[in-house]
C-alpha cells in the first residue's frame, strides 16, 4: 500500500512538497509512509486519497491484492464474472489506531478496475475503542451494519446506541464516531460511496 501511494503521487507527478500542501502532513511524514517507517492513520489516509483524488481503496491497490482471490474456474481477475475473496485474502489496512482492523472486502481487490465508487471494510473495535479516534466527516455517505456488538454513534448534537442488525446512514459532512461500549468485540461492515 505505501509503495502505491508514492506510484500514485509521481503518476499525478506530484512532488512531497505538493502533496505536503494539499494534505497538511508534513513532507518528513509523508515521506516516511513512502518508505513504510510510519503507518498512517485513517485521518492521513483520507486525506492523501482526497489530494490524490483516488479512492481509499485505491490506495491499497497493488498486486497482492488479487492473490487471495478466485473466480469462478479460479480466476484471479474474475473474467467469469464472479468473483470469491476468502477470509485469508483480505486485505488488513495499515493504521495507527490501536483496538481497530479495518479490512478492505472490496471487488476492486478481487478485480482491480472494476470497484467503482463503492468501498467495502469489514471493522473490528475492541472494547472501548473508537473507529477513528476523533470526530470525522468525509465527501461519501457511509451506510454501516453491525454483526456483531454494542456501538454507540455519535455526531454532533446526538447518538445513537447500535446493536447487531442495525444499520446506520451517515450522509457526507456529518461529524461522527463510532465507539465500542460493549465487553466484546464489536464487528461492523461499513460500506461507503
Amino acid at each position: 500500500m505505501l509503495e502505491s501511494i508514492r506510484e500514485l503521487r509521481r503518476r499525478k507527478n506530484f512532488t512531497l512538497r505538493q502533496l505536503s500542501e494539499k494534505t497538511g502532513y508534513t513532507v518528513s511524514f509523508l515521506s516516511q509512509l513512502e518508505r513504510g517507517i510510519k503507518n498512517p492513520s485513517l485521518d492521513a489516509l483520507r486525506a492523501i486519497a482526497q489530494a490524490l483524488d483516488v479512492s481509499l481503496v485505491s490506495l491499497m491497490n497493488n498486486s497482492d491484492y488479487t492473490a487471495g482471490s478466485r473466480g469462478e474456474t479460479g480466476d484471479a481477475a474474475g473474467e467469469s464474472g464472479f468473483c470469491v475473496l476468502p477470509p485469508d485474502g483480505r486485505r488488513t489496512m495499515p493504521i495507527d489506531l490501536p483496538g481497530v482492523r479495518y479490512q478492505l472486502l472490496n471487488a476492486q481487490q478481487l478485480a482491480p478496475g472494476h470497484a467503482g465508487d463503492v468501498t467495502m471494510v469489514l471493522c473490528t473495535l475492541q472494547p472501548g475503542c473508537s473507529s477513528s479516534g476523533k470526530m470525522v466527516s468525509h465527501l461519501y455517505t457511509e451506510v454501516c451494519f453491525v454483526i456483531a456488538g454494542r456501538i454507540r454513534a455519535l455526531r454532533a448534537g446526538g447518538e445513537e446506541l447500535l446493536g447487531p442488525g442495525d444499520t446506520i446512514r451517515v450522509t457526507p459532512g456529518v461529524l461522527h464516531d463510532f465507539y465500542n461500549v460493549g465487553d466484546a468485540p464489536a464487528v461492523v461492515l461499513a460500506v461507503t460511496f
